[in-house]
């Protein structure tokens, strides 16, 4: 594992702790020409892959979301 699914499991861990039921973020453009498996590791780990909304920033191609109701992988 690297460090990104470190830090992915990490702040999951911490979220359940809290008592957060989802996880919301995005990805631009640049994102993902950076890291071109960044789409399949979103999916790996359970992240759903969406249409960017409102919330989203400006430049955001997809948003991602993760209920924490489900286990990690």
């Amino acid at each position: 594992m690297g460090l990104g699914t470190n830090l992915l499991q990490f702040a999951i861990k911490k979220a359940r702790q809290r008592g957060i039921k989802r996880i919301c973020g995005s990805l631009t453009q640049e994102d993902i020409n950076n890291n071109f498996n960044l789409i399949r590791w979103c999916k790996k780990y359970g992240l759903e892959i969406l249409p960017p909304s409102p919330e989203n920033i400006e430049n955001a191609v997809f948003g991602i979301s993760l209920d924490l109701k489900e286990k990690l992988n």
